[in-house]
C-alpha cells in the first residue's frame, strides 16, 4: 500500500488509510469500510485499504466483528494516511472511570427543547447528543473536563464537567445568520448536484418517501391532538400603552415574556387551546374531529366575534406535512425540501452525524438557490437505516417577497408508528408579523400542535361518521375542564401565558374598555353599537351621489347577531334630492338549526331569508346588494344617466351540506321602471309604444358546490378561500306569465366554475368561464343578459373595466377570465422592484355571444328598442361575430395593499363614448 497519494478521475478521488485497534495499537485485518454507504472494500492484514469516493464531504462507517461499529465524517482534503481508531466492544481504556451526566438544552430565547445538539470533547470527538426532547443521558470517562455542545443554528457553548449537577438546565443562543443561507452557502465556492453525496442522500429520501410514511388512503388511523394558537403584540411604545386613554388597561402591556422573543419581550394578548379527538378512515380527508375540551381568552362578541379569530388564525397557521411537494404557508406556496424536484431550487449539504437510542441519524443542511424563491432553508435530520426525515427545524429567508412578515420559524417532528410508517406529531409555528418596519412595533404568532395516543392499526367505527359535525356549547366545556387542564396539555403554559387569560378576562368586564371598543369598530368597521341588539351602519353608505338622484343620503342598521344568534334583521331607508324618491330595504332570516346555541350565519347554512327592496340600480346589476350606494363608487367615467327603479319581493331558503354543496331554492317577484334619460319604448318605424313598467315572476334554483373548500367564518359573513380545486355554480330561473302579475315567460340558466392553479415557484392563475342562456320570446332587453360593464375607477377583477353600462346584449354567450399572478418571480430579479416588494399580474378578459331574432329589436317590434344617447345613437347593442376582449397587466403590493392596472379594449373600438385604454385601482390584501 502506497499512502501520500491521491489518484482522481472523472471527479473521484480514492481515501486511503489504516484501521487500528485503540487498546492494543496493532492494525485490525479484514474490517469492512463502508464509504458514502455505497461502496465498500475490506482491510488488508495489516489494516489497510483504499476506496473510491466523490470529492466532497463523505461519510466513513467502519464494521468488524468484536468492535463497536465507528461512523463519522472524512473532509475530501484530508483523505490521505487516515488512521482509523476502533474500539473492541465493552473496552475501556486503563485509568479511565466512567461518570454520568444528565442534563437538557433549550433554546435560551424560546425555552424551547433543542434537539440532536452533538456533544464533543475538547478534540471535536462526538461523544454524544441530546434526544428529541433535548434531554443528554452522557456517560463520559474522568479525563474529559469539558464538553462541547455544537449544533446548526446555535452558538457553540463549552461547559465545565465539574458544573454538570444532574436535571441540569443548559441553554443556547440562537445564531440567526446560519439560517439566512450565507453561511451554508459559502462552504464552497461552486455548488453543483453532480456527484453530490448530500443530494444523492435527499434523493433517497424523496424516493423512500411513500414506504416511511402514512399515505392518504388509509385504512384507518386516530389519535388525540392538542393545539395551541396565540396572538400578541412586541415593543409597543409607552406612550401608546400608558396613556390617559389606556391607563386602566395598561395593565395588559405589563405581563411581558422577555425570554421567549426579542429583547423587549412580547405581551400576549389572545390564547386558545383545544383538545380533540381525531378519527380517519379510507382517505386522509376523510375525517371526523370531535372536540373535548377549549379554553382560550374571551372578548366581548359585540365587537370582536372570536370565532373569527380562531378560524382566521387556523387558516394562516396551517399545519403542512414536508412530505408533500409543496405546502401552504400563510396563504402561499411554498415547495419542500422533500419535493421530487427540490435538488433543482435547493442547494444541500451534509452536517453532524448523530448516534442515538440504537440509530444513525445525519443533519442535511440546505438553502435556496435563489434566495427570493419561495423555499425555506434549515436542516433535516434523516435516519441512515430507513431515509426518513425524523426532525426539521425550517425557517425563510428574508428576501423573499412576503408581506408583513419580518420572520418565520419551524420545528417539526415525525413519529414511528407500530407499522414502521412515520406520521407528523409536532408541528410548531412562530411567526413576527410587522405591519411598518423592522423597528417598530409589531404583532407575533405561534401555533403549537401535538398528537398522540396514536392508533393506525384500528379502523374507527362507522357511527363516528353519522354526524360529522358536532355541535358543542363552548361555555360548557370551558366551565367544566377549566380546573383539569393542567393534566390535559402534554406541555405546560408559561407564567405569563397563564397570566394572560387573567389579565384579558378582567379586560373583558371592563366597561370602559368596552366603551372604547364600540366607537374603534365604529371607526374602522363602520357599524356603531346603539343597544343589545342593534347596531347603524354601514358608514360607507351614508353618502353617495349619481346623476339621477344627485345626492343621496342613506340611514340603515341590522341586529347584532352575537345576541340574536338564530334571527337576523337587516334594513336601510335612502332619499334621493333630485328624483326626490324614497329607497327603502328590509330583510329578515330565521335559522332552522337544531342546536338554539349557533349563529345564524354559521356553516352549514340551514335558514330561510326574506327580502323586499324599492331601490335604484343599474341595468344588469342584480338586485339585493344593498350598499352600490356608496361613496366611494360614485366617482365613474363617461355618461351614467340611464338607472332601473327596481322594486322586489324575494323568498330564500338556504341549505348547504358537509360535502360543501349549496342549495338555494327561491321566488321572486320584480317590478322595473326606467330612471333617467331613457324609457321603455317598442314598435317598429310606424309607431312607438311607451311602457311605464315591467313585471315578472321567478321562481329559481342556486346550486353551489365547492369540493375540500376552507371557509373563515366571521360573525355576519364569512370568506369563501380559493384551493386547488374548482368551485361550481349553477342558476336556474324559471319566469311564468300571468303569475301574480307575470308578463313574461323564460327560462334562464347561468354557469360559472371558477379554478385556482397553482404554479410552484411561479405564482398562480385565476381561472373562470362559464355561460349563459335564454330560452324565451318577445324579451325586453333588461331581461336578457347584460354583461357586468364598470365605469368607476375602482378595479373589480369580475367586471369589464372598459366596457360601459348596458353597452352589450345577448340571450346567449359564453366568457373566460384567465389572470395570472406572478408573485414576483420576474420583478424579485430587479433591483429596485425586488425592494419594493411589488408583484406582477397579467390578464385577459373574453366574452363571446349573440342574440336570436325573436329578442332583437328591429327584427321584431313587440320587444324594447335599444337606448339612444344625446346624438341619437344607439348605446345598447347586440355582440357580433367577434368577442369581447380586455388584457391588462398589472401592479399589486403595492405598499403592502394597492394594486394598479393599465387595462386595453382590444375590440369593438368604433364607438366614440367607449374608452380604449385605462388606469383603475384596488385595495387587496395578501402576504
Amino acid at each position: 500500500m502506497c499512502f501520500g497519494t491521491l489518484a482522481a478521475a472523472q471527479n473521484r478521488h480514492v481515501l486511503t488509510g489504516r484501521v487500528i485497534d485503540h487498546e492494543s495499537l496493532f492494525p485490525v485485518p479484514e474490517a469492512l469500510v463502508w464509504a458514502d454507504t455505497a461502496t465498500s472494500v475490506t482491510c488488508d492484514d495489516n489494516g489497510n485499504f483504499e476506496i473510491s469516493i466523490a470529492d466532497t464531504l463523505i461519510n466513513l462507517l467502519v464494521i468488524k466483528e468484536g468492535y463497536d461499529t465507528l461512523y463519522y465524517f472524512i473532509q475530501h482534503d484530508n483523505i490521505t494516511n487516515r488512521l482509523v481508531y476502533i474500539y473492541p466492544s465493552g473496552f475501556i481504556p486503563p485509568s479511565l472511570v466512567p461518570v454520568s451526566f444528565t442534563f437538557r438544552i433549550l433554546d435560551s430565547q424560546t425555552k424551547q427543547p433543542i434537539p440532536y445538539v452533538g456533544i464533543l470533547d475538547k478534540d471535536r470527538n462526538h461523544i454524544g447528543l441530546s434526544d428529541a426532547s433535548g434531554w443528554v443521558r452522557l456517560e463520559t470517562t474522568e479525563d474529559v473536563d469539558s464538553i462541547i455542545l455544537s449544533t446548526i443554528s446555535y452558538r457553540e457553548r463549552t461547559i465545565a464537567t465539574a458544573s454538570l449537577d444532574s436535571g441540569r438546565v443548559i441553554s443556547l443562543d440562537e445564531a440567526s445568520e446560519e439560517l439566512q443561507g450565507a453561511s451554508i452557502s459559502a462552504r464552497r465556492a461552486r455548488y453543483s448536484n453532480k456527484n453530490n453525496p448530500a443530494v444523492e442522500l435527499i434523493r433517497k429520501v424523496i424516493a423512500a418517501k411513500d414506504n416511511n410514511y402514512l399515505s392518504d388512503t388509509l385504512a384507518g388511523l386516530q389519535y388525540e391532538q392538542y393545539e395551541k394558537v396565540q396572538m400578541g403584540n412586541y415593543d409597543m411604545p409607552r406612550m401608546l400603552t400608558h396613556n390617559f386613554l389606556t391607563r386602566r388597561q395598561a395593565f395588559i402591556f405589563d405581563n411581558i415574556d422577555t425570554i421567549k422573543h426579542r429583547p423587549h419581550g412580547i405581551t400576549p394578548i389572545y390564547i386558545q387551546e383545544k383538545l380533540t379527538d381525531v378519527y380517519i378512515k379510507g382517505h386522509i380527508r376523510n375525517k371526523v374531529t370531535y372536540l373535548k375540551a377549549l379554553k382560550k381568552v374571551r372578548f366581548n362578541e359585540s365587537f370582536i366575534a372570536g370565532k373569527s379569530i380562531d378560524n382566521y388564525l387556523s387558516h394562516i397557521y396551517i399545519n403542512f406535512d414536508l412530505k408533500d411537494d409543496n405546502v401552504m404557508v400563510m396563504t402561499n406556496q411554498f415547495m419542500s425540501p422533500m419535493a421530487r424536484f427540490s435538488p433543482t431550487f435547493y442547494k444541500f449539504y451534509i452536517g453532524d452525524t448523530i448516534h442515538t437510542e440504537g440509530k444513525t441519524l445525519v443533519e442535511l443542511q440546505f438553502a435556496p438557490r435563489n434566495k427570493n424563491d419561495f423555499l425555506f432553508l434549515g436542516r433535516l435530520y434523516i435516519n441512515l437505516s430507513n431515509y426518513a426525515v425524523e426532525y426539521a427545524k425550517l425557517g425563510l429567508s428574508k428576501d423573499i417577497n412576503l408581506n408583513f412578515i419580518k420572520d418565520i420559524k419551524f420545528d417539526i417532528y415525525y413519529q414511528q408508528l407500530g407499522s414502521g410508517k412515520y406520521i407528523m406529531s409536532y408541528h410548531n409555528l412562530f411567526a413576527d408579523f410587522n405591519l411598518m418596519n423592522e423597528t417598530s412595533f409589531g404583532i407575533y404568532g405561534e401555533k403549537l400542535s401535538t398528537i398522540q395516543k396514536v392508533e393506525d392499526q384500528v379502523v374507527p367505527p362507522d357511527e363516528l361518521w353519522k354526524n360529522k359535525r358536532r355541535f358543542v356549547d363552548e361555555d360548557s366545556i370551558f366551565a367544566a375542564t377549566a380546573a383539569s387542564w393542567d393534566t390535559l396539555r402534554p406541555l405546560p403554559l408559561s407564567s405569563v401565558e397563564a397570566l394572560a387569560y387573567k389579565n384579558m378576562d378582567s379586560l373583558y368586564r371592563q366597561k370602559g374598555f368596552n366603551e372604547k371598543m364600540k366607537w374603534m369598530r365604529f371607526l374602522f368597521v363602520g357599524y356603531l353599537k346603539v343597544n343589545k341588539y342593534w347596531e347603524l351602519g354601514p358608514t360607507n353608505t351614508f353618502y353617495a351621489f349619481n346623476p339621477v338622484e344627485g345626492l343621496r343620503l342613506r340611514f340603515g342598521g341590522r341586529t347584532m347577531i352575537n345576541e340574536t344568534k338564530r334571527f337576523h334583521i337587516e334594513t336601510f331607508a335612502g332619499y334621493g334630492f333630485r328624483d326626490r324618491q324614497w329607497k327603502y330595504f328590509a330583510s329578515g332570516s330565521l335559522g332552522l338549526y337544531r342546536d338554539k346555541s349557533r349563529l345564524l350565519t354559521e356553516y352549514p347554512f340551514n335558514y330561510i331569508k326574506v327580502t323586499h327592496q324599492n331601490d335604484i340600480l343599474l341595468p344588469g346589476q342584480q338586485p339585493g346588494f344593498i350598499q352600490e350606494g356608496s361613496f366611494f363608487l360614485s366617482f365613474k367615467r363617461g355618461v351614467n344617466d340611464k338607472f332601473i327603479y327596481n322594486k322586489y319581493y324575494k323568498v330564500e331558503y338556504f341549505r348547504e351540506f358537509s360535502n360543501h354543496i349549496r342549495m338555494v331554492p327561491f321566488f321572486q317577484w320584480t317590478r322595473q321602471m326606467p330612471a333617467g334619460s331613457w324609457y321603455y319604448i317598442k314598435g317598429d318605424d310606424t309607431y312607438n309604444d311607451t311602457v311605464r313598467a315591467t313585471t315578472n315572476t321567478e321562481f329559481g334554483l342556486t346550486l353551489r358546490w365547492a369540493p375540500n373548500e376552507k371557509i373563515i367564518q366571521g360573525r355576519t359573513s364569512r370568506t369563501e378561500m380559493n384551493n386547488r380545486f374548482p368551485i361550481f355554480t349553477f342558476v336556474a330561473r324559471y319566469a311564468l306569465k300571468d303569475l301574480w302579475g307575470g308578463e313574461y315567460t323564460y327560462q334562464n340558466y347561468h354557469l360559472n366554475i371558477f379554478k385556482r392553479i397553482l404554479i410552484p415557484q411561479m405564482g398562480f392563475i385565476n381561472l373562470r368561464m362559464g355561460g349563459n342562456y335564454i330560452i324565451g320570446e318577445d324579451l325586453p332587453f333588461t331581461l336578457l343578459h347584460l354583461p357586468p360593464g364598470n365605469q368607476t375607477y375602482w378595479l373589480s377583477t369580475q367586471d369589464y373595466m372598459l366596457m360601459n353600462y348596458m353597452e352589450f346584449i345577448s340571450d346567449r354567450n359564453v366568457f373566460l377570465n384567465a389572470e395570472y399572478h406572478l408573485y414576483g418571480f420576474i420583478f424579485n430579479k430587479i433591483p429596485l422592484l425586488k425592494k419594493l416588494k411589488f408583484r406582477e399580474v397579467v390578464g385577459i378578459k373574453l366574452l363571446y355571444g349573440d342574440i336570436s331574432d325573436k329578442n332583437l329589436p328591429i327584427l321584431n317590434s313587440n320587444v324594447f328598442k335599444f337606448p339612444l344617447n344625446k346624438e341619437g345613437a344607439y348605446t345598447t347593442r347586440p355582440l357580433g361575430s367577434d368577442p369581447y376582449i380586455e388584457t391588462y397587466v398589472g401592479v399589486t403590493n403595492i405598499m403592502g395593499f394597492f394594486r394598479v392596472d393599465a387595462i386595453w379594449r382590444n375590440t369593438y373600438l368604433d364607438r366614440p363614448d367607449i374608452s380604449k385604454f385605462g388606469v383603475r385601482v384596488g385595495v387587496f390584501f395578501d402576504f
